[in-house]
């Protein structure tokens, strides 16, 4: 008899928390529902006109000086400039692109030497992890130096 109303005294108990909590939750995913104004704004459309650019590559490897050039569009990268330079002369590198740098390997058959590193100046600020994101400017001149770390 004791477990009896002890088991409809648990009944009883479970049936309430259940229908608190059916309230609880449909007063939760009404709250989550509720739909509020969303303003319109018009969207602003920045044209970046497209024109062509002389640019200039200096590779400096400590030993020798080599310059390059080449006709781009300003809305290409430096990135794009090493590119179309080794498509387009003897000049050739190697990169590796990591998520928080890039490295680059080998330039013109130069391996990077124990304690150097290869970087890209623009106006005398080290580039070379912005590389894929600095747009080219008109005569411009990138340098690709070897240097001590």
């Amino acid at each position: 008899m004791i477990k009896l109303r002890a088991m409809k005294k648990k009944t009883k108990i479970f049936i309430v928390v259940y229908i608190v909590l059916l309230i609880l939750g449909s007063l939760y995913v009404k709250s989550v529902l509720k739909e509020s104004p969303v303003e319109e704004k018009e969207a602003e459309e920045e044209v970046e006109e497209t024109h062509l650019v002389n640019i200039s590559l200096k590779v400096i490897n400590g030993t020798a000086t080599n310059m390059y050039n080449a006709k781009l569009k300003n809305v290409d990268t430096v990135k794009d400039l090493l590119e179309e330079i080794r498509d387009h002369s003897d000049f050739s590198y190697e990169i590796t692109e990591y998520f928080h740098k890039i490295e680059i390997d080998t330039v013109n058959k130069v391996k990077t030497p124990t304690g150097y590193k290869w970087i890209v100046m623009s106006n005398n600020n080290d580039i070379t992890n912005d590389i894929g994101n600095t747009y080219l400017e008109n005569n411009a001149v990138y340098e690709l130096k070897l240097i001590k770390q």
